[in-house]
């Protein structure tokens, strides 16, 4: 078993047992590299050997070797018979090459200036003692007395030791490194196609991991925790959505048949409540046969949605007949408590089936939810008690605290209208400390032209609420109350701006000759354009002698008015 295969096997032993492989691979490796030595011999191609240091210890030796490594060279280390480990940069066949190499290191590299040249054969047998060229004799050369010369690797052993290095990176992914190594083998063996493909498969493993950065790497082979989890949460969302599944087509499945009994049951309780409506025969069984069909909540429901349905288009003994079916079948039982329920839609129900079946036992219930922070709810128990109270139906107007809004103003209006409702005295809520109640009620006496509270009205020119003088103005002008021109002359200088203008307008619809001087003097002293504007048209709705007033204003050397008055005065306009 190989070096490499030992610490495979290691390496399937957790963090101890890598260590310890680390330490037993160096060991064996080191063991491998000192005795892969390679017999150069005596006819080998080169025979002189640049040398940078030489060794006892192989450990040392292999160190330096590095270090020239990085300076560019291309070092390997040699062993002679007296076990010397040389370190070797260049090999000559020619003396002459090796000695102009040595020169080259000794200028280049200073701290070598000790290089010199090892011959390959014993010095005997290559000089003869009278030679001028013996190795004692040239200051490149040592004399070394060597018969037999060995260099640590070959090309293949090199190359075995730097896939070994690759492998050996890559195994503890030191990817960068074992890039390079590949890359160095790659260069000394280019037809070897199995570095290359090893940097296509680091390369591509980085390329996931950083597509992949989420996810921690992980050995399918192994049970892992993540997969586990991943596993699980697959398997709950795949059961997630089959339920969802199932719970959707139920209710799908539910609906349709709820709404084909709710047809169902319509057309029954159309043709029982026209037959006790409309056939004396059988009035006496009817409501047997419809309290028999209406057997739980939803199927009285259907029922008292047909019965409010009915009893709108219905009047006289056809809805009193209707309403004592509503008792007989005891379905005011169920709207009591529809209204008294906590949950606001239900109660808003609740109101609606007591309004039309006008059930007024629970009006003190309806009168609460006045004070409702809900606004649909609120709205719904201002329209039930309008429907209940005959006699006063508008008098939940006394009791609203919360702002009446305009919406809610517009389906009380709505509803007045629709039903044909008797329309009160508006003028009796002008004194509510509600201003939205009175600005209702300002609309209202405009809307039904009750200008009998014209005095009233007058009154709210003293509010401190703006908005309330400003719709007061404006209600006054639309009623054309001659009366009230002396008090909105009066409030004139008191007023902002809005409410000027509002003033200025009203006094226009009033059309009183007592104005007109007014109206002069608001476009003579006002520098105002836009009150001098409407100042100029209510002059002009007055007929001659508004036309007169704005005339004579015309003969003024003044001329800013003057092309106001022109302005007013265009028919084209």
């Amino acid at each position: 078993m190989t070096s490499r295969e030992n610490i495979k096997i290691l390496n399937r032993r957790g963090l101890f047992s890598r260590l310890t492989a680390c330490f037993v691979f160096m060991f064996v490796f080191q063991l491998s590299f000192s005795v892969t030595f390679q017999d150069y011999n005596n006819d080998s191609l080169f025979d002189h050997f640049v040398i940078l240091g030489s060794f006892r210890v192989y450990n040392n030796a292999v160190q330096f070797k590095d270090e020239l490594a990085d300076l560019s060279f291309d070092p390997f280390i040699l062993r002679s018979e007296e076990l010397f480990y040389r370190i070797c940069v260049d090999s000559f066949t020619r003396r002459t090459d090796a000695q102009r190499r040595v020169l080259q290191i000794r200028r280049t590299y200073p701290e070598y200036h000790d290089a010199w040249i090892l011959i390959k054969d014993k010095v005997s047998a290559a000089y003869s003692p009278d030679d001028d060229r013996l190795p004692d004799r040239d200051p490149f050369c040592k004399a070394d007395s060597l018969s037999v010369l060995y260099r640590v690797t070959d090309l293949s052993e090199r190359y075995r030791i730097i896939n070994l290095k690759a492998e050996w990176a890559a195994e503890y992914q030191q990817y960068e490194e074992a890039i390079e190594f590949y890359e160095q083998a790659v260069d000394l063996k280019p037809w070897n196609d199995h570095p290359k493909k090893r940097i296509d498969e680091i390369k591509s493993k980085l390329e996931r991991d950083r597509i992949n950065i989420i996810l921690p790497e992980t050995d399918f082979g192994q049970s892992s925790a993540l997969i586990q989890i991943l596993v699980l949460v697959t398997v709950f969302s795949i059961l997630s959505m089959i339920v969802l599944l199932v719970i959707i087509l139920l209710h799908r499945n539910l609906l349709e048949n709820e709404a084909k009994l709710r047809q169902e049951l319509k057309e029954k309780y159309q043709m029982l409540l026209m037959s006790y409506l409309f056939d004396e025969g059988h009035v006496a069984e009817i409501p047997a046969k419809i309290g028999k069909i209406a057997g739980d909540n939803f199927k009285r429901r259907i029922l008292m949605e047909e019965m409010k349905d009915l009893i709108v288009n219905l009047s006289g003994d056809a809805a009193e007949k209707l309403r004592e079916l509503y008792y007989k079948l005891s379905l005011d039982v169920d709207s009591r408590i529809k209204a008294s329920s906590k949950k606001w839609h239900i109660r808003i129900k609740g109101f609606r089936e007591l309004a039309f079946m006008n059930i007024k036992d629970a009006n003190q219930e309806i009168i609460k939810c006045l004070h409702s922070h809900n606004s649909i709810l609120r709205m719904e128990a201002q329209l039930a008690l309008v429907r209940l109270n005959d006699r006063d139906r508008f008098s939940f107007l006394d009791h609203l605290q919360r702002p009446f809004t305009k919406w809610e103003q517009l389906n009380v209006h709505e509803m007045i209208i629709s039903h044909d409702l008797e329309i009160p005295d508006f003028q009796r809520w002008l004194c509510s400390d509600n201003r939205t109640v009175v600005i209702f009620s300002l609309k209202m006496i405009k809307v039904f032209k009750q200008r009998n509270a014209w005095k009233t009205i007058v009154h709210l020119l003293e509010n401190d609420d703006p908005e309330i003088r400003r719709t007061t103005i404006f209600v006054l002008g639309e009623l054309r109350i001659k009366q009230s021109a002396s008090s909105l002359k009066h409030h004139y200088k008191y007023e902002i701006y809005e409410n000027l203008l509002e003033i200025v307008i009203a006094l226009g619809k009033i059309a009183d000759e007592s104005v007109i001087n007014f109206l002069v003097m608001v476009i003579d002293k006002e520098d105002d354009v836009q009150l001098q504007i409407e100042a100029a048209k209510a002059l002009r709705e007055m007929g001659d002698s508004g036309q007169k007033a704005l005339e004579k204003l015309m003969q003024s050397d003044y001329k800013n008015y003057i092309i106001i008055i022109k302005h007013v005065l265009d028919k084209r306009i």
